[in-house]
């Protein structure tokens, strides 16, 4: 039965962000970021309600007597595609550090663009964490909060993988900004990939926030045992 519920919403799913990103696309020529949030917005509220409906996958949140007033940085545990979902409906404001490979898809990749989300160049080396810093310091800058998957990847639960240097680079460029680091459980309900979605309830926390003026290493040492705690924690939760 899970099966079959699991097919029948990754087809909706794919059918409705074709129709919501086509029938909204005007929007997008607006260029206006405020505006064309609403189409994610509404795009992230129906995945969850779908993934309620077909899966019986509900979700818990904790600690969000920990997030302060923005700007800040959320940096999240990446288990699934269901935190990309969830993050974009919960923080209407927020920017994405994102690849710049997202931008090409039709239509998706045009609202990224319009949203005013932030891309990173890989090709770049060096230079695209220069930009990386440069345009995350205006985005916090205006007011904006800054989502961030510091391991780089999607990684399963129980697995860790190295904080990649670019959040070190924003913190010491903007470290009058609280860090907030994020764990979550959703690998073992939607695992990576056109699988079977169990049925249960994600549980996502918001952990207090890292607002010292940590140097390089300290912040990647604190940001990784943190996540990787929780998020372990929460894996071996009935």
């Amino acid at each position: 039965m899970q099966i079959l519920r699991s097919a029948v919403f990754h087809i909706f799913i794919t059918f409705w962000t074709m129709f919501i990103f086509t029938f909204l696309s005007p929007l997008l020529l607006t260029f206006n970021p405020k505006a064309v949030t609403i189409i994610g917005l509404v795009w992230a509220k129906v995945v969850l309600l779908a993934l309620k409906i077909t899966c019986k996958l509900s979700y818990e949140v904790r600690g969000k007597e920990n997030l302060p007033q923005a700007p800040y940085i959320i940096t999240s545990k990446h288990q699934s595609t269901w935190e990309t979902v969830f993050l974009t409906a919960y923080f209407k404001d927020a920017k994405y550090i994102l690849k710049k490979e997202l931008t090409r898809i039709p239509f998706y990749g045009w609202y990224l663009l319009a949203s005013g989300m932030i891309y990173i160049d890989r090709s770049l080396g060096f230079s695209a964490i220069k930009k990386i810093v440069k345009d995350t310091t205006i985005s916090l800058k205006k007011g904006n909060i800054i989502i961030i998957f510091p391991e780089g990847t999607r990684v399963a639960p129980g697995e860790s993988k190295e904080i990649q240097p670019g959040v070190a680079a924003i913190h010491k460029h903007n470290k009058h900004i609280p860090i907030v680091p994020v764990a979550l459980n959703s690998g073992m309900f939607w695992p990576k990939g056109l699988k079977v979605i169990k049925p249960g309830k994600i549980i996502i926390s918001f952990l207090p926030p890292l607002n010292e003026e940590l140097e390089k290493g300290e912040l990647l040492k604190k940001l990784k045992e943190n996540i990787d705690l929780e998020s372990n924690l929460l894996a071996n939760s009935k």
